[in-house]
């Protein structure tokens, strides 16, 4: 059955419409061809299984069944020839990601470049690739891939075949046309039914099917058919080439297909009989068409330098003559593989050497023009044009590296002639390029050999380019930063005076300000450049360059303590990424820039975790784990910036997985982290033995900004083990580069250090100097914590400063943003800003982040009901049992229990969640969130008595003044309810008590004023105390006022006669008789 596809609809493509693919990602299109019905359904019933495979000898058919049933089925597909070229797998997946591109014009298919921070995940990467690849198929398609033994038996695209196979989804198939079976890993995909096979044998010709060709050719009643098929052992391409040597009259008595298993052999035996045929000038032109794997008109007319030559083409397609016409606009052909390879040798003994050379310059440029670079670079290299394909490899270069092509622009930059290499720079730059994700340290020689060539031939761009790498291998060769002084000092010879290039700016630019950043923060003009990357930021430039630059201004600006500026960069930042299709390596570098900010800049430990975590999951999606080190110790140091030990101690352990594989500056980063874990925790061996290695790590890493941490590790842990003489140094250290780089976030945790250090001495002195200097910097800059933060030290810092009034608003403010809670020895400062104060003495109110709490409503009134009897039960493990026979004392136990849950979800609503903690059955009030005046009452009141023969006089009037003040009525007033009655007179006693202890005390030491005073406090709390009383009356005694003390006697002798119907105590009836003998 003839039919001709020229005019079939039913050859359709899933990249039929939009720009032209190219020729190697389209399929053959049909002529004159007959159609194998049987292998047809056999194929379709073979594809009850997702994918299957096609494996035969050359010239078996396997391409035109492929086409075929295609055809029959009109199903749409992606059809991609599989060459030598794609055991790059970046060659593989950069035309398979155009081929995607070009699929659905109308729809986003974006595929990854397969770049080297991917290549530690390619099997994530290849199984994500085809997971999108399928889901921008449409319904009922086909990804096809022909000639897959083309890529050769150990090639890792075999492992890359079986991933895409295992991804397959049910609305696409797959089909692999090969010479050989499927590889062993198929076996796996057999067994499961994912991979049926053709096997070679189901692929021969019957009997019928040889006739039906004959039949197409019109010789079905002129040769014997039958002898043919039983010669060529049913191979197509065997019975085809004797067909055409029918046609030209040719003897047909040639060797037995079974007899041989060489097929390109007996191929080359049947086409030279048929070729010897043509007349001299065809054979020509067919020979030097061979010269293009993909053949165009034009090109082949221009390289055969005959008009014929286009036309001779067509005939060969049109007499479906192991020529396909692959393009189904813009006629584009291929000869079939044996038939090429038949050709080029014949080319070989058919052309003197130097005429060689020529055609294959011409035809290099065709391919070239064409697009085909493999080719191109191919053709120049047998013909050993290096005059042509240096400048071509050097055109390609660029787009070849954004393609991940990198390994194969190094193989061809490699296989030029040694002295071509040595003496040209740029292929040492483009070989640099090529080398530095993999071998930063050959990158390097190759940059170094670029830069003293084009300095020696004056080539300012290509000497800063070179420059430029030199720096990039500097900080990625993983042997410190160091290297990086040398070439910022170069920098001003290779830039010379002028201007930098237009089109170079940016790039150096940023590079010039991230060397800075990393080496030289304290460089005279790095405010220069910073102020430059900041334009290049908000421009319309590379979105990759102002990336970069967006990252080192926030670095820069964190570490220089300038939150304002940071929070802008980082602005600009995020803008960006959320507008540009920026690859992962570099998502996941802004996500850990962004995480750094959100710890140091913003003190949001949720939000750098949420970061944190979401970079680190896409990189597990992505495959894509080059800062996944970088992102653990960031996310680790929020946490631990926040006491949140559990979290940094995941973190750390994650990295400490792969602390092996990790960059240098990381390893010491994740150390310093253990010494500030071990250092919060009070194991003081393990931080000690952290800070030992940091400091082993210091000059190799060679971040400048870093020293601090370092040396900051080994002050920390001296203090700590009491050491102080030891800390010196290294404190000092810091104070230099804090001068040095005029960081404020440097001086500013330099200065913090130096107070816990006068505070573990003792030293009020030093104490209030440097939180002077610290919380003055604080306010002034808007810092709000630092590397190595604690929270317990800051807590106590803190305290000291409220004490002593200094930056009292800023302190404040520190304390509530860092939701910092009181040192547990003493009773905080009065300034200090708790979340909840609740007022029990006098009128009960609240006072909330600040602000009066109003109450309105019965249901508010239930929820106060609740926080009133849990603080008259003390606040403290109250049990649910006890507060439900108090507040419901007529509902059953389960309703009782259901009002107590929903009042105490309304209360937490009232005064936040966190203030009430239920565990197990009790509740509390979370001491760290909540002041409860009767609480710091009482605390005054255990000072004063704990500390009586301690305390001086000024000292002790001081916390009772602070007790009188909390103490403005009694617990819980005009509360009518029974709970309150014994909290109430407990409290109202023991202020009694104090004011005795303090008077009696006073009186003691010499100090009858202020005695008389605290006596007279008493006595309006309440007048029937005789003790009191009796105080005022001993002081008149001791200081000789007769007059004042009869009258305080009369006083008390009415009062007890009125009130009590009692006379007064014989001690008081002493003091009165020692009073009168002093008024006689």
């Amino acid at each position: 059955m003839a039919e001709n596809k020229e005019s079939v609809e039913g050859q359709k493509s899933v990249a039929s419409q939009g720009e032209e693919l190219p020729a190697k990602l389209t399929r053959p299109r049909l002529t004159r061809t007959y159609r194998r019905t049987r292998l047809v359904e056999m194929l379709e019933q073979a594809f009850d299984a997702p994918a299957v495979w096609i494996g035969a000898q050359p010239g078996a058919g396997k391409t035109t069944l492929a086409a075929s049933w295609l055809d029959a089925g009109e199903r749409p597909s992606l059809w991609f020839q599989v060459d030598a070229g794609d055991a790059d797998l970046a060659t593989f997946f950069h035309h398979l990601g155009l081929a995607a591109k070009l699929l659905a014009p109308r729809q986003t298919c974006l595929l990854p470049h397969l770049t080297p921070e991917y290549l530690p995940g390619i099997e994530v990467f290849a199984r994500r690739f085809f997971e999108d690849l399928f889901r921008c198929m449409p319904k009922g398609s086909v990804l096809v891939l022909d000639n897959v033994q083309d890529c050769g038996a150990d090639s890792p695209l075999n492992e890359i075949l079986r991933i895409a196979l295992e991804s397959i989804p049910p609305h696409v198939k797959m089909l692999c046309v090969s010479r050989l079976a499927p590889p062993p890993t198929f076996a796996r995909l057999r067994a499961n039914g994912q991979l049926a096979v053709l096997e070679p044998s189901s692929i021969r010709l019957s009997l019928e099917e040889a006739q039906g060709i004959a039949a197409l050719r019109g010789h079905a009643e002129l040769i014997d058919v039958a002898a043919l098929h039983q010669r060529t052992h049913g191979w197509v391409a065997g019975l085809v080439l004797m067909l055409h040597g029918a046609d030209e009259g040719q003897d047909a008595d040639v060797p037995s297909v079974a007899k041989t298993s060489d097929m390109q052999t007996l191929f080359n035996y049947f086409a030279s009989e048929v070729v010897r045929g043509l007349d001299e000038g065809r054979q020509q032109m067919l020979l030097k068409s061979a010269l293009l794997a993909k053949m165009r008109v034009s090109d082949i007319e221009s390289l055969c330098e005959d008009a014929e030559a286009g036309r001779m083409l067509v005939e060969l397609q049109q007499q479906n003559y192991f020529t396909y016409r692959l393009s189904p606009s813009v006629p584009v052909y291929e000869y079939h593989p044996l038939f090429r390879e038949f050709l080029l040798a014949r080319l070989e003994t058919s052309f003197a050497p130097e005429v060689l050379v020529a055609l294959r310059r011409r035809a290099a440029e065709c391919a070239a023009a064409a697009g085909s670079v493999d080719e191109a670079v191919s053709l120049w290299q047998a013909a050993k044009a290096w005059d042509a394909c240096i400048p071509y490899l050097c055109q390609i270069a660029s787009a070849l590296l954004e393609q991940g092509r990198g390994l194969t622009l190094a193989a061809w930059i490699e296989s030029l002639p040694a002295e071509r290499r040595a003496a040209d720079p740029w292929l040492h730059f483009w070989l640099g390029q090529c080398r530095l994700p993999f071998a930063p340290a050959e990158a390097r020689v190759q940059f170094e050999r670029a830069l003293a060539l084009f300095e020696q031939q004056g080539e300012r761009a290509g000497s800063l380019l070179a420059w430029a790498g030199l720096v990039d291998t500097a900080i990625h060769e993983g042997q410190g930063l160091g290297a990086l002084d040398g070439w910022i000092e170069a920098f001003d010879r290779i830039a010379g005076d002028e201007p930098l290039p237009t089109a170079l700016h940016d790039r150096i630019v940023v590079q010039m300000f991230n060397a800075l950043v990393l080496r030289q923060p304290s460089h005279p003009d790095i405010g220069t450049w910073a102020e430059r990357s900041f334009v290049i930021l908000q421009s319309g430039a590379d979105p990759g360059l102002r990336l970069l630059a967006g990252v080192c201004l926030c670095i820069y600006f964190c570490w220089m303590g300038e939150p304002r500026r940071a929070r802008q960069s980082l602005d600009w930042l995020t803008s960006l990424v959320r507008g540009v299709q920026a690859p992962p390596l570099m998502t996941q570098l802004v996500s850990a820039t962004a995480g750094m900010c959100a710890w140091i800049v913003e003190a949001d430990t949720p939000k750098s975790l949420a970061i944190i975590e979401e970079a680190l999951a896409s990189g597990e999606r992505s495959g894509v784990n080059v800062w996944q080190h970088h992102l653990l110790c960031h996310g680790a140091a929020a946490a631990l910036s926040a006491g949140d030990a559990a979290t940094a101690q995941h973190l750390l352990h994650r990295f400490g997985e792969g602390l092996a594989q990790a960059r240098l500056i990381d390893v010491a980063y994740y150390h310093f982290l253990c010494n500030w874990e071990a250092l919060g925790r009070g194991d003081l061996g393990a931080a000690e033995w952290h800070a030992n290695v940091v400091a082993d790590l210091r000059e190799r890493v060679g971040l400048t900004f870093g020293y601090m941490v370092i040396d900051l590790t080994k002050a920390r842990t001296c203090i700590a083990r009491g050491r102080f003489d030891e800390a010196r140094p290294s404190l000092e250290a810091v104070h230099r580069l804090a001068a040095s780089t005029g960081s404020k976030l440097i001086e500013y945790t330099v200065c913090i250090d130096e107070a816990l250090l006068a505070l573990r001495q003792g030293d009020e002195t030093a104490l209030g100097h440097w939180l002077t200097r610290a919380f003055g910097l604080g306010r002034e800059q808007g810092l709000v914590t630092f590397h190595g933060w604690q929270e317990a030290p800051m807590a106590r810092l803190c305290a000291h400063a409220l004490e002593a009034g200094i930056e009292t608003e800023y302190v404040q403010d520190l304390i509530r943003r860092r939701a910092l809670v009181p040192p547990p020895a003493a009773e905080p400062p009065e300034a200090w800003p708790w979340p909840l104060r609740i007022k029990t003495f006098g009128c009960f109110g609240l006072v909330r982040d600040g602000l009066p709490v109003s109450f309105e409503g019965r249901v508010q009134k239930r929820a106060l009901d609740l926080l009133r009897a849990l603080i008259a039960f003390g606040g403290r493990e109250v049990g649910e049992q006890k507060l439900c026979d108090t507040l419901w004392p007529d509902a059953d136990g389960d309703a009782a229990r259901t009002s107590l849950k929903m009042t105490l979800h309304r209360l937490r609503g009232l005064i936040g969640h966190d203030a009430v903690v239920l565990r197990g059955s009790k509740l509390s009030l979370d001491p760290r969130l909540c002041w409860v005046d009767a609480w710091s009452f009482e605390a005054l009141a255990n000072q004063l008595a704990a500390a009586e023969d301690i305390l001086c006089a000024a000292e002790r009037i001081r916390l009772g003044n602070r007790m009188q003040i909390l103490y403005s009525g009694p617990f819980l007033d005009g509360e009518d309810v029974a709970y309150a009655i014994a909290p109430r007179e407990r409290l109202r006693g023991c202020w009694l008590r104090t004011i005795e202890l303090v008077a009696s005390r006073l009186q003691r030491e010499g100090a009858p004023e202020p005695a008389l005073l605290w006596y007279e406090r008493g006595l309006s709390l309440e007048p029937l105390a005789e003790q009191f009383h009796q105080g005022v009356m001993r002081i008149c005694v001791q200081n000789g006022r007769a007059a004042e003390g009869l009258t305080a006697y009369e006083r008390l002798r009415r009062l007890l006669a009125t009130q009590l119907k009692v006379a007064p105590a014989p001690e008081s009836e002493a003091l009165a008789r020692a009073l009168r003998a002093l008024d006689s």
